[in-house]
């Protein structure tokens, strides 16, 4: 017998969430997230009335967004690699003063939901696009932060694969889930490829930007409307 099957876990599963669209409502371009992104690139590249006009974000980290804006608007990269310290910085410090004047809360079931998954033994994970400081910001916002044992934020990578592939890390050298026992829950298309690549399973949810059609042909294993069926997931999660 393997070392492996002799090895104890502190829970039952480890269940990751999307952030944007998944716990709260979406929406890069509108609200204080865009004004943040478009404030920094004034402030540290000195672009103007920036805009995401021919950029599919859905799913993108901040850090792939800027780069992605940065060269739509001629910066080559490694000048942009450069200045993205400073343009997270700014980011996140126009997002914190803003936030104060905004309201953000979960959407539909997801507390009763977060509540229900610790009370049966799952630990929790968020697994976000956005840069930490303002990522940290939306979820003490909306009352989550709490519930995560693992946080993992869009400035730590470049490609969220890379975000949940750290976060599967941690789980493993902190021995709290088994491998085979991990559930990533997302909005996006790209949060669906992301977890089959990582070997994960998959729970779509149509709650962001992207219609229930475009998540249908991503294929994920499980496919809700929204996380108000909180027995139901109860059910395929703990098996």
């Amino acid at each position: 017998m393997s070392d492996a099957q002799f090895r104890s876990y502190m829970f039952k599963v480890l269940v990751l969430f999307d952030m944007d669209g998944t716990l709260i409502p979406s929406g890069i371009n509108n609200g204080g997230h865009g004004k943040a992104v478009y404030y920094a690139l004034e402030k540290v590249c000195g672009i103007k009335d920036a805009s995401l006009d021919g950029i599919d974000y859905h799913g993108l980290t901040d850090t792939q967004l800027i780069y992605a804006l940065l060269a739509k608007y001629g910066m080559d990269k490694i000048v942009a690699h450069e200045k993205l310290f400073a343009i997270f910085s700014e980011m996140a410090a126009f997002y914190e003063s803003d936030v104060r004047q905004m309201e953000i809360c979960a959407l539909p079931g997801v507390k009763e939901l977060l509540r229900a998954l610790i009370r049966n033994g799952v630990a929790l994970g968020v697994v976000t696009g956005a840069v930490e400081g303002i990522a940290k910001c939306k979820l003490r916002k909306a009352g989550l932060i709490p519930f995560f044992r693992i946080r993992q934020f869009g400035d730590q990578a470049l490609q969220r694969l890379d975000l949940v592939k750290m976060a599967l890390k941690k789980n493993e050298e902190n021995h709290w889930a088994p491998e085979d026992r991990v559930f990533l829950f997302g909005d996006t298309p790209r949060d669906v490829k992301t977890g089959k690549i990582a070997g994960v399973k998959t729970i779509g949810v149509s709650t962001g930007l992207v219609s229930r059609e475009e998540l249908v042909i991503a294929s994920p294993d499980y496919l809700f409307d929204d996380l108000t069926n909180t027995a139901h997931l109860l059910k395929i999660i703990l098996g």
